[in-house]
């Protein structure tokens, strides 16, 4: 039987005891670029195209980074095109569980997918929700992830607050044509198809056009009337084109505590050295 060298020895103890090894991951870490079009109803976020269950999402050509680069494109106008899941069930917000929620298809990052773990509750309050329309007024509405924000047309200049905005065939003197801004926060995990982890935090956000106020679909332009045209029927849904940022970053991490294998294992080598250092004397 062939004796091995102490040197030997040590190398079949890191081996069989498990010390650390460098593993090398790829988790997925960026900021990507996205826009769609979104149906918005009282107890539904359908992204187009309607129907299905899921929609489609937009990855525009410039100003991605890490991961996301891969979908910078030599014209910047275009898009890549990857896939979303409808929301439903009525609004909701705090913790849920959507596993895939934007996956990659057949583009660059095949086979990685953000799963959706929490939906931020908007920040507006409900105490301007039934205000009547005016320059900057906030909404949300009860356990609503949206944020519902009163503004002016641009092409009204600079506007205090409180300026009333314009509504119906008649508006009110001093008035001024407004719309509506909508922000939609959320937090998730990233996965990579080597199974690496990174957390994502996302925003989507909107403005409708803007314009006189009359409680139609297409002619919502605040979220008083907005609101209104909603709550008339469960299938009705303001119809609008969004952009947003996801941003996906390394996990936090944490020292680990040895295991009894990697502390025994060190303890040998330990020995092992000490062995080696004896024989040497003793051949000196």
């Amino acid at each position: 039987m062939k004796v091995l060298s102490p040197k030997q020895s040590l190398l079949c103890m890191a081996a069989c005891f498990g010390l650390p090894m460098a593993i090398q991951a790829a988790p997925i870490i960026g900021t990507m670029q996205v826009t769609g079009v979104v149906d918005v109803g009282a107890s539904f976020v359908d992204f187009l195209p309607v129907g299905g269950g899921t929609g489609q999402l937009g990855i525009l050509g410039a100003g991605n980074s890490g991961t996301f680069a891969v979908y910078n494109l030599a014209n910047p106008a275009e898009t890549t095109t990857i896939t979303v899941k409808d929301l439903s069930g009525g609004p909701a917000t705090g913790p849920v569980s959507i596993l895939n929620f934007i996956t990659f298809g057949t583009t660059a990052l095949a086979g990685d997918a953000l799963n959706l773990t929490s939906i931020s509750g908007g920040s507006g309050g409900t105490a301007g929700c039934g205000a009547p329309a005016a320059v900057g007024d906030t909404c949300t509405p009860l356990n609503s992830p949206f944020t519902l924000t009163d503004v002016a047309d641009a092409s009204a200049g600079v506007v205090p607050a409180g300026t009333p905005c314009a509504e119906g065939p008649t508006p009110a003197a001093g008035s001024v044509n407004c719309a509506t801004a909508i922000t939609f926060l959320f937090a998730g995990n990233a996965v990579a198809t080597d199974g690496s982890t990174s957390s994502l935090t996302g925003t989507l956000s909107t403005q409708t056009t803007a314009g006189v106020s009359t409680p139609t679909g297409t002619g919502a332009h605040t979220y008083q009337d907005i609101l209104a045209f909603l709550a008339a029927s469960p299938t009705n849904a303001i119809e609008e084109s969004f952009s947003g940022v996801i941003s996906t970053s390394a996990l936090a991490t944490t020292v680990p505590e040895p295991n009894f294998g990697v502390v025994l294992a060190g303890g040998l080598i330990l020995i092992g050295l000490g062995t080696m250092r004896r024989r040497r004397r003793a051949v000196d």
